[in-house]
């Protein structure tokens, strides 16, 4: 090696980076191969000779977005190729797996994620058998084992041809990985968690902002989470875990999706907020009104508690009536009148479950029991003339996942009429969960006002409720019934939103993510059956709840409180396991379209294995 190329390896740091840290890379038109030394250090780029391709090792974990942005973010400059031509490669190939490098003992999968220069990403896995990988699938990013990967971890590959179809890396491509490992009952730990716990309690009533995040039905301290990505949470201890809460729903396309992400960051360097109209808002009411046979003119708040609160307002307004049923066991979130639960009797007033609220509040909601038609029947004969509206979680799953049979709410729906007596269907949680048109489109049945929340906003806080165009122009400024708010319909919002409708909108969407649902219940099912423990997983669409119990559950008074026993046993096994479900026994769970099918295998071992640990006599 002459004077001059030995001076420029010694000055160059990346020459002297550790052979597993280096990515090799053999194309079919040039036999012979190099090692390209990786990771550069930011902001920095290896140009290579015409004819060699150049390689971009980022160290940055924001490799969701492609390439072009990338390089605009590190202000690299991108000379034109010599020539211009697809690259054609091998199989991969680890030749050196820095397994010393990644914490976990039992794991040997990676997740590879290519990102090409000048746009596209492609994700799949490698799982190491001490020789050669080859790529098993090409659905997307897998993770297999007890750690996931980024930019973090590096190591010798070659990359598929038959998993680039779609992309031609050309001259330039980007390659990641990341070692985030989930925790196992050995390595588990909450010791930052609980000391962010701690200082937040000084901070804010119970160091929380919605008391269920507390963790007090289950083991705390409650995990502080640093980001999401796909189905997968990472926390301030270092840990990842399988993430079936979805932020209590909303995340039906997982967390940080890339088209979400790309369309809120174009809206956000606009501006944030501008409390005027904007194309963002006809955009998305265009969507969803010309795919959901019920709306015909919807009104945007801010959450799902705002959008029922509008819609009992409306309901009196245009009945002129100010009583309202609800059921037992349904919640439509924290307004005064719906906080409340039923007395002694299948017919009686609210008894407010909140301090705060006044009794003349409570006194105009009825409660009746679910799943009784004669209870219902009962309360609009008793009140016929009084009542405005009658409210339902048509799936209800605030307070365990309680399915009602198709019969009872048609039932519903043909009294009211009857009695004249409007219908809202609170669909917050089943809203574009179940299928575009949530459950009134599930059942076929058309209620009268609709609610949505947590979907609709991809993410960002957003509410909305929807009606004929008759009923809705009783809403201000049109009509006599005031509803306003500051920032209904903000821009972000509106394109978080947007984005994730449009998703949902592409065929075989919710097919695809309910036959999903469907193995995924199925397989812990038939675990539970085989060790005959009381368990059962009851499930609509991609919404499923563990219940220790194998009834058939269709009011909140059916539900055995000494279950929530085992459920918290469950939960921490799982937290141990690297699985994450939302901090209660009466929450359901949910899953998203970014959990792969290796996801999912991996959930349900761990599941079992926490479940094992719960029934141990």
């Amino acid at each position: 090696m002459c004077e001059k190329r030995r001076h420029h390896r010694e000055q160059n740091p990346i020459h002297r980076m550790p052979s597993h840290w280096r990515i090799t890379v053999r194309r079919q038109d040039k036999p012979k191969h190099r090692q390209l030394p990786t990771p550069l250090p930011l902001g920095q780029y290896c140009r290579s000779k015409p004819g060699i391709q150049r390689d971009f090792a980022i160290k940055n974990p924001s490799l969701t977005q492609n390439g072009e942005m990338l390089r605009q973010k590190l202000n690299l400059q991108s000379p034109k190729p010599h020539r211009q031509r697809r690259a054609h490669v091998h199989n991969i190939v680890v030749k050196r797996f820095p397994i010393k490098h990644l914490p976990g003992q039992a794991s040997k999968e990676a997740t590879i994620r290519f990102v090409h220069a000048k746009g596209g990403v492609v994700q799949a896995i490698a799982r190491y058998d001490g020789e050669k990988q080859e790529f098993p699938k090409e659905d997307g990013s897998w993770t297999v084992g007890r750690w996931t990967l980024d930019v973090r971890h590096w190591i010798n590959l070659e990359i598929p041809d038959k998993n680039l179809k779609s992309i031609g890396l050309g001259p330039r491509y980007l390659c990641a990985m990341n070692a985030r490992p989930y925790p196992t009952p050995n390595t588990f730990t909450r010791a930052r968690s609980g000391e962010l716990f701690e200082t937040a309690k000084t901070y804010f009533p119970g160091g929380v902002h919605s008391p269920v995040r507390a963790f007090k039905s289950v083991n705390g301290p409650p995990i502080f989470f640093e980001r999401g990505e796909g189905c997968h949470l990472y926390d301030v201890d270092g840990q990842s875990f399988v993430d079936f809460c979805g932020s209590w729903g909303p995340l039906i396309l997982g967390h940080a999706h890339p088209a979400v992400l790309e369309r809120v960051q174009a809206t956000v360097a606009n501006g944030m907020s501008f409390g005027t109209p904007t194309p963002h808002d006809n955009l998305i009411g265009k969507l969803i009104l010309d795919n959901h046979r019920f709306v015909e003119m919807i009104r945007f708040v801010s959450s799902g508690t705002e959008a029922v609160m509008s819609a009992l307002r409306l309901a009196r307004g245009v009945t002129g009536r100010s009583k309202v049923i609800k059921f037992e066991g349904c919640y439509h979130g924290h307004v005064d009148s719906m906080l409340v639960k039923a007395g002694s009797g299948l017919v009686t007033f609210g008894i407010s479950t909140s301090a705060g609220i006044p009794e003349a509040y409570a006194k105009d909601t009825i409660v009746v029991p679910l799943a009784d038609p004669e209870a219902l029947e009962n309360a609009l004969r008793q009140y016929a003339g009084e009542v405005a509206c009658v409210i339902i979680e048509p799936i209800p799953a605030n307070n365990g996942l309680l399915l009602q049979n198709r019969e009872f709410l048609q039932f519903l729906r043909e009294k009211t009429r009857e009695h004249g007596v409007l219908l809202i269907f609170d669909e917050v949680i089943s809203g574009f969960r179940v299928g575009f048109e949530g459950a009134a489109g599930l059942y076929g049945i058309e209620p009268d006002i609709l609610t949505f929340g947590k979907i609709i906003g991809g993410g960002m806080p957003v509410g909305a409720y929807a009606a004929s165009r008759a009923i809705m122009e009783n809403v201000a400024p049109v009509g006599p019934v005031y509803q306003a708010g500051t920032l209904s319909a903000n821009p972000v919002a509106m394109a978080a939103g947007f984005a994730t409708l449009t998703e949902l909108l592409k065929p075989g969407f919710y097919e695809s993510l309910e036959e999903k649902t469907a193995r995924f219940t199925a397989r812990l099912q038939a675990f539970c059956d085989k060790k005959g423990y009381d368990v059962s997983f009851p499930r609509v669409g991609s919404i499923f709840w563990p219940t220790f119990t194998r009834k058939h559950i269709h009011r909140s008074d059916e539900i055995d409180g000494s279950g929530m026993d085992f459920f918290k046993k469950m939960h921490l096994e799982c937290l141990k396991r690297g699985v994450y479900f939302g901090p209660s026994g009466y929450e359901v769970g949910f899953v998203s379209s970014a959990h792969t099918d290796s996801d999912l295998d991996f959930a349900v071992e761990m599941i079992c294995e926490s479940l094992e640990e719960v029934f141990k006599a």
